[in-house]
């Protein structure tokens, strides 16, 4: 039986940084983004380190692909093709640590940057009448009956009187067509069926 051979050429930094990377992928997600976010940020290392903040995200949005292996099982299989490096396998703690480190918000910045419709105008089945089709729902959790959350969320009234857990609305959207970005937003039960439009992230604005 015949075999073929498929080679593929990935693109990767130098020395510490070359696990971060996520393949093919990369090309969606460069370095010179995800150094921008760092830099927007204030998540640039101050110093180099076994894990540099940009393979520390690298490693996080690898995650996401590979939840089942745990972070460590995720470094090697960002390592996988990279032998003859040198690189050092870091231990869960250094992980740990550069996680709390780099934080959420470059992830949250990377999210603004890249969220949008792929669809273009031409895309059949996302468009009605020039407007791109987007699905809406809501729902409504209990939350704790902490200080902060009566602050914001005030307390619920009913024909019986006031009741006894805190409740959020939650209003997630997500536009159809390839590439489709979602978001969700909460706010107090009565803001949202009241305006319809909550005020609390980027994402809500007018149109």
């Amino acid at each position: 039986m015949e075999h073929s051979v498929i080679t593929r050429v990935i693109r990767v930094a130098k020395g510490v940084f070359a696990p971060g990377h996520l393949g093919e992928l990369t090309r969606i997600v460069p370095f010179e983004m995800v150094d921008e976010v760092l830099a927007a940020t204030g998540r640039t290392q101050q110093r180099l380190r076994l894990l540099p903040s940009r393979v520390v995200v690298y490693l996080l949005l690898a995650a996401g692909l590979f939840a089942e292996v745990g972070y460590l099982g995720v470094w090697d299989k960002l390592v996988a093709g990279l032998d003859g490096l040198g690189l050092i396998r870091p231990s869960g703690t250094a992980v740990w640590q550069a996680r709390i480190r780099v934080g959420v918000a470059p992830l949250r910045a990377l999210f603004d940057l890249l969220r949008g419709s792929a669809a273009g105008i031409g895309t059949v089945g996302v468009w009605w009448c020039g407007l791109l089709v987007a699905a809406i729902d809501g729902t409504v959790l209990d939350v704790p009956d902490s200080p902060g959350n009566a602050a914001y969320l005030g307390r619920n009234r009913s024909q019986h009187g006031t009741a006894g857990y805190r409740r959020s609305a939650w209003s997630p959207w997500s536009r159809a067509g390839p590439g489709r970005s979602s978001t969700r937003c909460s706010a107090p039960r009565v803001r949202v069926r009241r305006h319809r439009r909550c005020g609390c992230c980027a994402a809500c604005t007018p149109g």
